[in-house]
C-alpha cells in the first residue's frame, strides 16, 4: 500500500476541534487496471487529542479517476461543513499539493478537486 495524497482538515476551537484526515491510497488489485493497481479513499474522524475512527469511501479498490472524483467530492463536502485544510502535503514532504495551481490557473494553496462526470456516475 502506498499513500498518494493525504489531507488534514479541522473545524472548531482548540480543545474541541474536530479533525478529518483523508487519504488516497494505491494498492495491488487485479481486475481494476491493466497494471494491477487500484486505489482506495480512506478517512479518519474524531476530536483532537483522542483516537480517530477509521472509515473508507471505497470498500473495494477502484481506478484512479474514480478515486480522484470520490476524494474531490469528500473534500468539498467537508469544506461545505466548515472544515478548513490544515495541510495538503504529499507523504514524501515535497511541495504541498496545490502549490502549482497558481501557475496552472487554480487558487494557490488549494488542492485540485475532480469534478463528477456529467452523467452523474462516480
Amino acid at each position: 500500500m502506498k499513500r498518494i495524497r493525504q489531507y488534514r482538515l479541522s473545524k472548531g476551537r482548540p480543545g474541541r476541534r474536530r479533525i478529518v484526515e483523508l487519504d488516497l491510497l494505491e494498492v495491488e488489485a487485479s481486475g481494476v487496471s491493466l497494471d494491477g493497481t487500484g486505489y482506495l479513499v480512506t478517512f479518519r474522524v474524531g476530536v483532537e487529542g483522542q483516537p480517530l475512527q477509521d472509515g473508507t469511501r471505497t470498500p473495494l479498490p477502484v481506478d484512479r479517476d474514480r478515486a480522484e472524483r470520490i476524494l474531490g467530492r469528500e473534500l468539498e463536502r467537508r469544506r461545505s461543513d466548515g472544515y478548513v485544510e490544515e495541510s495538503a502535503a504529499p507523504p514524501d514532504g515535497s511541495a504541498p499539493v496545490g502549490a502549482s495551481e497558481a501557475v496552472a490557473g487554480g487558487a494557490p494553496g488549494r488542492a485540485p478537486v475532480a469534478e463528477p462526470p456529467l452523467d452523474g456516475r462516480a
